[in-house]
């Protein structure tokens, strides 16, 4: 049950104005009763009615945009390896891309093939993609269990985000997207704030503990897969993982000695 709530409770930090919506109905049914414009228990009591059906209304509508949300995750067939531990969060660092190409309608083809024939191996070419196919392996790998992830980028890999993000939305779009920008992507200590944020604050915000977060260090600059390591370093509960950038892309749990 805890964990329906926490997805509900992402989902409506993802979209504040369900929030906003609600505080503005409340909000006006405070004010007309502070200004004496319900004179009677009668005119109380409709009023009560009329902001129960809102709420109600309102729980329903965005109750039917989550799970629709939800059911439009694609199911990866078995062939495609899945971790030993479920992981929430991800955080990964965003490679640049020289062209974008055709990789919009490729990721297409891979989620059509998917979904239709059960077919893997146009998805497994994206993997192989220069810059940004251990991207893609990384949610693939998680994606059953992947809630929240934190997507860290610099200036020049502003079109790759672009790309990751599509393909989260085409595969289980009811991640929950955080863009991190890295201005000084070759500054140690500018990557390595920014990661300790992440994990002292921001994976609290979404609900989760830094053992439901792993890291991958595969992507991004150097000095931004040194402060990831070096974050992770610090706390038995902070997991890592790379991508093995062969013929046949495979991702490995780092394990700790």
């Amino acid at each position: 049950m805890s964990e329906i709530f926490n997805e509900y409770y992402r989902f409506y930090r993802r979209y504040p104005i369900y929030g906003i919506a609600a505080n503005v109905l409340l909000g006006g049914f405070l004010v007309n009763i502070m200004s004496g414009y319900l004179p009677s228990i009668i005119s109380m009591f409709r009023l009560l009615v009329y902001i129960t059906v809102a709420l109600i209304l309102g729980l329903v509508f965005t109750g039917i945009h989550f799970l629709s949300l939800k059911n439009k995750t694609v199911t990866v067939p078995k062939t495609c390896t899945s971790p030993k531990t479920k992981y929430k969060g991800l955080i990964v660092s965003i490679s640049t891309i020289k062209d974008e190409g055709n990789l919009i309608n490729r990721i297409n083809s891979a989620r059509d093939s998917i979904k239709y024939k059960q077919e893997t191996k146009e998805l497994e070419s994206l993997f192989e993609e220069r810059g940004i196919g251990q991207t893609f392996r990384a949610i693939i790998y998680h994606l059953n269990s992947l809630d929240v992830c934190w997507l860290l980028y610099t200036e020049k890999s502003v079109n790759a985000v672009k790309v990751v993000d599509y393909f989260i939305d085409q595969f289980k779009p009811s991640i929950d997207k955080k863009h991190i920008p890295v201005k000084d992507p070759f500054n140690l200590k500018c990557s390595r704030k920014i990661v300790q944020d992440i994990y002292t604050n921001e994976i609290k915000k979404s609900n989760l503990k830094e053992e439901d977060v792993i890291s991958d260090i595969t992507g991004g600059t150097t000095p931004m897969s040194g402060a990831i390591i070096i974050e992770c370093s610090l706390s038995a509960d902070r997991d890592m993982q790379y991508t093995n950038q062969n013929e046949n892309p495979e991702l490995i749990d780092i394990e700790r000695p």
